[in-house]
């Protein structure tokens, strides 16, 4: 019978390296290659491309599957001259075009002596009794426009035979948004899937989801494999909200966040898609802000918040959340916020309320009172209720404690803005505040004589300045330091004050100064100039204690100021100490865009440094691998700095990446590099041309028969692309298939 056989490309290139194979000479007498080949037609007799042929030898128990393709209704199978002995039975189990057949085989003397033979399969209609059903299709309670909506279906099996593989669709009108592909359904059972749609206008559309779409499986029902679904699609919801997180002992991270939806990664590995802006989103979007962490759990009710940055939970107490103070009855994934909530994300019990503090005025003159008022939300009544005895913090040091009234009045004695909270007890009792600002004003002039940073041996002139004066007259100074660091050796004049008489008192470290300017002079007045010396060890420093002890206007009026202290900073010349440098693993696979076993596609580089004046930065250039030229390396645990990197370039080659490590006086250390090689998946021949090609292929095809020793799967497996197991014909077949561009880089 002639039938319409169709090949391809690749199946020719396999089949002649498997005569290649066969007219090669033996290196391991005596096993020779064992070729078993043919064709796979309907019942029909037309070409049944990409069946599934399975061989089996009811001898000896083991079992090949035939390699096949998509586009081809052949087959072919290499085996060992070993695997197969004369008057052995072999079972052929063939299926694909929703039919199915078994044919046995019994090996004969001539066919061992010519390598192989030819089995051409004619399959049958199926007769299995498999009844796909969809039995539900659920969408979210607002589908929304431009953004992923996440659509589950249960399929149910309800004949009584198991199915193969087949897909589930989901289409929207006449067009087909996605595909999820089912392994297998027992009789009886049912399994639910999710299908992502991401429409693009609003209104009204018609959802269809389909078992087994592509009719692979034959049904004793064909006609009830979907269910149709009338949504109605509203437009994008987009809001901006307040997010604050609280932990045990500070604030972890506040800020306006401003999102759609979100793709929530559980711990589990599964993905979420919140098609709308949630507590959940606005705590994601947070972390992508602040980069903190957090760790959400896939529980059987849904999603909840096990950790936050690195905080977890203790017993029964861990991480909760509000929105405008209020807590809702429904989890983090399915409250939808509205513009300009409040999320409050916390480390607390649940008998623990949150405080908040209001002050009456937030710009203040130094020294001038204002009142604080510290609360707690009640939530059964809905009322925020004063708290007696909570404290007040500035800056993050403890201030003072309210009254009964919840109350305290208060005021400031440095200028600038200053953050106020409250807070009582720990994290059990109460949920600290939110941080209020406050502006200090002042009306007192700053005087300042700056911050210096000097070689070992040299010396600076440094201005004392007094800021925005009126008619100044005179004024006494006193500036101590460490003599052991800096000394003074002058103080002078400027050209709108005049030194009257100085007392400089080196071994104490102490300089006090009387100047004037006789006609009077106004705004930012350099008073005088004090010249001092380096006298410290590199990374020495000294704070420049400045006192003004008097300061009068031309008229005898006391001019009030605040002094403004500076810093002497002696800097040190060596660059800091690198070593250690090391690279794990050091070994890795180049990243092509296609998916890696993981682990074997980054690598963590690392080295020790360490300096006396401090570590201002350690960066490595990793141009030689496609990265940055100065790419910022962390600081881990003591003296260790690390960075995860992987490679898109530089490949077959071991790469040794420079390392420049600054410390605060601006030495640097370019001498220590660290070392890492990377290689190229599937380049089993490792010749000049540093590229995949049918040699390795083919190298890897001998190898599967004998004729050529185990290579490294680290290298030579390419399918799977995400884990490894073992090498065999199949990896040499996706290089086949790469090398004529029907498959992408390993």
């Amino acid at each position: 019978m002639q039938y319409n056989i169709q090949t391809n490309n690749i199946m020719g290139a396999l089949l002649a390296v498997a005569l290649f194979i066969l007219a090669a000479p033996a290196m391991a007498e005596p096993s020779t290659p064992f070729v078993i080949n043919g064709y796979v037609v309907d019942s029909t007799g037309a070409p049944c491309n990409g069946a599934v042929v399975q061989v089996t030898n009811t001898n000896t128990g083991l079992i090949w599957n035939a390699v096949t393709l998509a586009t081809s209704n052949s087959y072919l199978l290499v085996l060992d001259s070993e695997n197969v002995s004369i008057d052995d039975v072999l079972r052929f189990d063939a299926s694909g075009c929703s039919e199915s057949m078994m044919v046995e085989h019994t090996i004969a003397l001539a066919e061992i002596d010519t390598g192989g033979f030819s089995e051409d399969i004619t399959l049958e209609p199926a007769t299995a009794d498999i009844d796909l059903i969809v039995t539900t299709v659920t969408a979210p309670t607002n589908l929304r426009n431009d953004v992923i909506n996440p659509i589950s279906a249960t399929v149910e099996n309800a004949g009584t035979d198991n199915t193969g593989s087949f897909d589930v669709t989901l289409d929207v009108g006449s067009t087909t948004v996605d595909t999820v592909s089912i392994a297998s359904l027992a009789a009886g059972e049912n399994t639910t899937v999710m299908l992502l749609w991401t429409p693009a206008a609003t209104g009204s559309a018609t959802l269809t989801v389909t078992a087994d779409a592509s009719g692979v499986i034959v049904e004793s029902d064909e006609t009830n494999n979907d269910l149709l679904q009338t949504v109605n699609v509203l437009e994008k919801l987009t809001v901006t909200a307040n997010v604050r997180i609280e932990g045990t002992t500070d604030t972890v991270w506040t800020g306006d966040v401003t999102f759609s939806n979100s793709t929530i990664t559980a711990s589990d590995g599964s993905v979420h898609y919140l098609n709308e802006p949630t507590a959940l989103g606005a705590l994601d979007c947070a972390d992508k802000s602040g980069g903190f962490g957090y760790v959400a759990e896939n529980a059987v009710y849904g999603l909840y918040v096990s950790e936050i940055n690195s905080e977890p939970a203790i017993g029964g107490d861990g991480w909760m959340y509000r929105v405008n103070y209020v807590s809702p009855w429904v989890g983090a994934a399915e409250y939808t916020l509205a513009d300009s909530d409040e999320v409050l994300w916390y480390f607390g019990a649940w008998t623990a309320p949150p405080l908040a503090i209001e002050l009456n005025k937030t710009n203040v003159e130094l020294g001038e009172t204002f009142t604080a008022t510290v609360t707690a939300y009640n939530g059964t009544s809905g009322l925020f209720e004063p708290v007696d005895a909570a404290e007040v913090y500035v800056d993050g040091a403890p201030h003072d404690s309210t009254g009964p009234d919840g109350t305290l009045t208060m005021s400031l004695g440095s200028p600038g803005t200053h953050q106020i909270h409250a807070d009582k007890g720990t994290w059990a009792d109460y949920t600290r505040s939110e941080k209020k600002s406050v502006s200090v004003a002042t009306s007192a002039l700053r005087v300042d004589i700056g911050d210096y940073v000097v070689t070992s041996d040299s010396s600076i002139v440094a201005p004392i300045t007094v800021y925005g004066i009126t008619n100044y007259g005179t004024t006494t100074i006193k500036l101590e330091y460490d003599s052991s660091v800096a000394w003074v050796t002058s103080v002078d004049n400027t050209p709108d004050s005049t030194v009257s008489s100085v007392n400089i008192n080196n071994p104490s470290g102490v300089v006090t100064f009387s100047a004037w300017n006789t006609d009077g002079v106004s705004g930012d007045v350099a008073i005088a100039n004090v010249t001092l010396e380096a006298r410290g060890p590199s990374g020495s420093t000294t704070t420049l204690d400045l006192t003004v002890t008097t300061l009068k206007d031309t008229s005898y009026n006391d001019i009030p100021v605040y002094d403004d202290d500076g810093s002497f900073t002696v800097s040190e010349s060596e660059p800091p100490v690198v070593g250690s440098p090391q690279s794990s693993p050091d070994v890795i696979l180049n990243d092509n865009g296609r998916a890696r076993v993981p682990g074997t596609n980054l690598s963590t580089l690392s080295v020790s440094v360490t300096d006396t004046a401090g570590i201002a930065s350690v960066t490595i250039d990793l141009t030689p691998i496609g990265g940055d030229s100065a790419a910022e390396m962390t600081h881990g645990s003591e003296t260790i700095w690390e960075i995860e990197v992987n490679a898109v370039t530089g490949v077959n080659e071991t790469h040794c990446l420079v390392v420049n490590a600054t410390d605060t006086s601006g030495n640097s250390n370019t001498g220590v590099c660290i070392p890492l090689t990377v290689l190229i998946r599937g380049d089993v021949v490792r010749d000049s041309d540093v590229a995949v090609d049918i040699v390795d292929a083919y190298y890897i095809a001998r190898y599967t028969v004998g004729l050529e020793p185990e290579p490294d799967e680290f290298v030579a497996g390419t399918i799977p692309a995400d884990s490894w197991d073992g090498v065999d014909i199949v990896d040499a077949y996706y290089i086949a298939r790469y090398s004529v561009g029907l498959e992408s880089a390993p």
